[in-house]
């Protein structure tokens, strides 16, 4: 008991450092905006009062939400490397960044597809009651396709989330508790992470397939695969503005389980028959990261 509720503690901690960035950064960003605003103001004999100012910061952070997030998640990964460097350990092993074997690449790159294609199914069911708060809370992320949203969408949002989730949360974890309950815990505080109701119980089961691919193959680049393709897949459907119907909605979930299902039971056959084949070939251990 006494290792699990350390490990817990690293977790919470890790996941503090997480979204503790993204508060430094704003709080950061707006204090100096705050600033400048002031002294540009001064110079031009227009004095504005705290308010004015205040108001001024928010907009600024607000239009600037994507960029500055983009920001916190770079300085937490430049945080970890230098602090795992200081304490005299490889980043990338604390991280689980292990090498896969390109011929599965495909795999996972299905296995997201069809993850999102399942999750925007099911949400395309869902009543617009219960979707109207969840898509204020994503529509600040999506609303305008730019440079900025597609690197934190796509690229380094999911690179970040998975090496603190699955990289580290999740490792650490599975020391002091069963490998089920470590994806379990870890996907629940993924869930939590993401705070709105619906994003977080979405993130949990998405959480629970990027953890079980993390552990299958002991390596976080495939859950960085799938996270990556499922991201990609939502700033598609966002930037395509397809109203969901009922219809699509069981037709996306139904295609989603089936490629999802489908291709992971093909992948762990095959990883099987690899196993029990022996030693790999030559061209098969060369692996890529």
């Amino acid at each position: 008991m006494k290792n699990v509720l350390k490990q817990l503690g690293k977790a919470i901690c890790y996941i503090a450092l997480f979204l503790g960035m993204q508060l430094l950064t704003g709080i950061l960003f707006s204090f100096g905006y705050g600033i400048i605003a002031g002294v540009n103001n001064g110079l031009s004999g227009e004095i504005l009062d705290q308010v004015t100012v205040a108001q001024m910061a928010e907009e600024a952070l607000r239009r600037n939400q994507v960029m500055l997030v983009l920001v916190s998640d770079v300085l937490c990964v430049l945080f970890l490397m230098a602090f795992f460097g200081i304490r005299k350990k490889k980043w990338y092993r604390e991280t689980n960044i292990n090498q896969i074997f390109p011929k599965d690449i495909l795999y996972f790159v299905v296995i997201g597809l069809g993850t999102a294609l399942l999750i925007n199914g099911v949400l395309n069911l869902l009543p617009d009651s219960l979707l109207e708060d969840y898509m204020e809370a994503s529509g600040v992320l999506t609303q305008d396709t730019t440079v900025f949203t597609v690197l934190l969408g796509v690229i380094i949002g999911p690179i970040v989330e998975e090496i603190i989730f699955r990289g580290i949360i999740l490792n650490r974890l599975r020391k002091a508790m069963p490998v089920t309950a470590a994806v379990l815990v870890s996907s629940f505080l993924f869930g939590v992470a993401h705070i709105q109701p619906i994003w977080a119980i979405y993130t949990f089961v998405l959480g629970c397939i990027l953890a079980i691919a993390a552990v299958r193959t002991d390596s976080i680049v495939p859950s960085i695969i799938i996270h990556v393709i499922f991201n990609a897949c939502g700033e598609l459907l966002a930037a395509s503005n397809i109203e969901g119907t009922m219809i699509s909605g069981i037709l996306f979930a139904f295609m989603g389980c089936i490629l999802m299902a489908g291709t992971a039971m093909i992948y762990i056959k095959n990883q099987q028959k690899s196993e029990h084949g022996g030693e790999e070939n030559g061209s098969d251990r060369d692996r890529c990261a």
